[in-house]
C-alpha cells in the first residue's frame, strides 16, 4: 500500500513572482515607464521640454544605481558616459534656458551604442 503524505500548503512560502518584487503597485510602475519612455522619445525627436529632459535624466540615475549593484546588462562606463552627458545638459540648459537636445547627447542612448 503506498503511503500519500498530505502537505499542509498553509506553512509553505509561495513562490515569488514579479510583483511581490515591485517596491509600488505595478499600475504605478507602469504609468512611470511609459512617462520615461515618452520623455526619451521626445529627446530623440530633439523636441523636449525641459520637463522631458529631467524625466530621463531621472531615469538615467537610476539606471546608473541599478548597474552599478551589478543588475542588468549594460556597460558601467557606457552608463556613466551617459549620465554625465545628460548631467551637463541639465546644467547648461537650465542656465540658458534652451532645452533642445543635441544629437551627441541624445545619439549614443538612441542608438544603443556601447
Amino acid at each position: 500500500m503506498p503511503s500519500t503524505k498530505k502537505r499542509k500548503t498553509a506553512n509553505r512560502p509561495r513562490k515569488n513572482s514579479k510583483m511581490q518584487f515591485l517596491p509600488m503597485p505595478r499600475r504605478d510602475s507602469d504609468a512611470m515607464c511609459l512617462q520615461s519612455r515618452l520623455a526619451f522619445e521626445a529627446m530623440r525627436g530633439r523636441r523636449a521640454a525641459s520637463s522631458e529632459v529631467k524625466t530621463v535624466a531621472q531615469a538615467v540615475l537610476l539606471t546608473s544605481f541599478i548597474t552599478e549593484a551589478g543588475h542588468g546588462l549594460l556597460e558601467l562606463s557606457f552608463v556613466k558616459e551617459v549620465e554625465r552627458g545628460i548631467l551637463a545638459l541639465l546644467d547648461h540648459r537650465a542656465a540658458s534656458g534652451d532645452w533642445t537636445v543635441p544629437e551627441k547627447t541624445a545619439g549614443p542612448a538612441a542608438r544603443g551604442d556601447q
